[in-house]
């Protein structure tokens, strides 16, 4: 019914339909391909939206309206959108008219046509469906046949392959068995001979990795005590009452990415380096509690590489400052350290 409203105006392409009172309307934000592209359909009648799902309800609900509130007899058939609908209402207007007889031929003349339209598309859809249907059953059988053939020569050729592998691993077999006897006592000549050397390669072994372990702890500790004087002052401790920018995140596992807010100190705690040789040469981990300014919260346990001093942290994101280049500065960072301050900031 649709189909045959929809060439009943304009050209018949659906973008040039206009109805009265009637609109369509899709939702193009929806999954739903329906909704996104076909849509539903809302009347106006008295200043009130009625939806529809089909278009040949919303039609007849409108001119229903129209008819109503003329009181029919002054209805004029230009002011509905479906006048063939409401014939009755309209024939002592075309009785005594000749041209209203021509009109009425004109009318079914054009209805039939419209049929006739309609019917060949379906009797060509219906006759283009079965062909499809045909070419698709033939496709199936010849690929079904196919694969018929193709496992038949697999099986053959498998059968074939498993013989000759059969008659070779027998041969190896035999072969592999007589090597395998020499190769033991070769082996066990060979076991012997190298059990003594490793043994003194042993004993000689040890009296260098201690020698080694000596020099190498002696060696350690006088670079652990240099890089410590050398990075003193290369990571900032900020106090209580500082002005800070620091990371807050609005899940308590902290995995979503983080929103940056000014604050201040409000205290700290120092923890364990993470450093197998105790202490990190950048000094102590420090966690913080920072108080926000924008609406007083507070977020504790905030490691300190998600917190900076202010002042720092907008030269570092004010116009454009991460494709800035300082003039005789650069950013330093050590990503062998466990010190995550060092390591990223």
């Amino acid at each position: 019914e649709m189909g045959s409203r929809h060439l009943g105006r304009g050209s018949g392409k659906r973008h040039s339909l206009c109805w009265m009172g009637v609109k369509n309307v899709t939702d193009r934000t929806s999954c739903d391909m329906w909704a996104r592209h076909v849509g539903w359909y809302v009347a106006t009648i008295d200043d009130v939206e009625h939806t529809f799902s089909l278009l040949s309800d919303a039609l007849r609900a409108y001119d229903a309206a129209i008819v109503r509130s003329n009181g029919g007899s002054s209805t004029n058939a230009s002011s509905l959108n479906l006048p063939e609908d409401w014939s009755r209402l309209f024939e002592h207007q075309k009785s005594n008219s000749k041209t209203a007889i021509k009109e009425g031929i004109k009318e079914g003349i054009t209805k039939a046509q419209k049929w006739h339209t309609a019917e060949l598309d379906h009797l060509k859809h219906h006759l283009q469906r079965k062909h499809d249907d045909a070419k698709d059953l033939a496709v199936t059988e010849a690929t079904a046949k196919e694969r018929r053939h193709v496992r038949e020569m697999q099986h053959k050729l498998k059968k074939e392959l498993k013989a000759q592998h059969d008659k070779e691993h027998k041969k190896l077999k035999k072969q592999s068995q007589e090597e395998m006897e020499q190769l033991k006592l070769e082996f066990q000549d060979e076991k012997e001979r190298l059990q003594e050397e490793q043994k003194e390669a042993a004993e000689q072994a040890r009296e260098i990795i201690d020698n080694c372990l000596a020099a190498e702890k002696a060696a350690h500790e006088a670079r652990t005590i240099s890089k410590r004087q050398r990075n003193r002052g290369r990571k900032p401790f900020l106090e209580v009452g500082e002005e800070v920018c620091a990371a807050w995140w609005p899940d308590t596992k902290r995995r979503d990415t983080a929103s940056w807010y000014a604050g201040r100190v409000k205290s700290y705690r120092e923890v364990e380096s993470n450093n197998e040789g105790g202490e990190d040469e950048y000094g102590p981990v420090r966690l913080y509690k920072i108080k926000y300014d924008e609406d007083g919260d507070e977020l504790d346990g905030i490691p300190e590489h998600f917190v900076f001093p202010k002042a720092d942290y907008l030269l570092s994101t004010e116009n454009h400052a991460s494709s800035h280049k300082w003039k005789g500065v650069q950013n330093v960072v050590d990503v062998k350290s466990n010190d995550q301050y060092a390591k990223l900031v």
